[in-house]
């Protein structure tokens, strides 16, 4: 029996009050979109990618951080750079979340150690973030929507990290504290 018959057969029952026939057709128009959707939405869901290492991997011992590197050359103010790097550490705390990463877990055991160094420009920043590809480690590069004190689409601060402190400053090791 199709949807239109239901319908006809609800609006023609004369026992049920106009009302009752009204609210029930609408309920079975919603739950028959709410199952067409379901079922289109997800089957559009992307898999979970995997994390970039098994929690067997990591040494809860070593210590892991996070650099969050600021660029000089757009001379933001301290608000700013505070709110730029609170987008970064997020950004980057959100990628290995959704990958389930373990590297997480031990950095918050650990105190979740944060580092603000000094990048000259979007070259330098470009290099590190190229270098900490090679070696792992993962990154998150903020770009600004230029509402307030930079250009739109200005790539401000990038978080390295978390990840062991050797691997960090592997990429970082050479930069300034802020």
């Amino acid at each position: 029996m199709g949807l239109a018959s239901v319908l006809e057969k609800v609006a023609g029952d004369k026992s049920l009050p106009k009302v009752t026939a009204l609210v029930g057709a609408a309920a079975l128009l919603g739950a028959a979109a709410a199952f067409t959707c379901g079922i289109y939405y997800g089957s559009t869901q992307k898999p979970r990618p995997k994390p970039r290492r098994a929690a067997a991997e990591l040494d809860p011992e070593d210590s892991y951080k996070m650099v969050l590197c600021v660029r000089m050359d757009l001379k933001m103010s301290k608000g700013k750079i505070a709110a730029q790097c609170c987008h970064a550490c997020l950004g980057v705390w959100k990628k290995l979340w959704r990958r389930r990463d373990p590297v997480l877990r031990v950095w918050e055991e650990g105190g979740q150690p944060k580092v603000t160094l000094q990048v000259s420009n979007e070259e330098a920043m470009l290099e590190l973030y190229t270098r900490a590809k090679q070696i792992g480690v993962p990154t998150y590069i903020v770009v600004d929507a230029g509402r307030t004190q930079v250009a739109p689409n200005s790539r401000t601060v990038m978080a390295v990290g978390p990840a062991s402190e050797k691997e960090v400053n592997e990429v970082t090791g050479r930069l300034k504290l802020l």
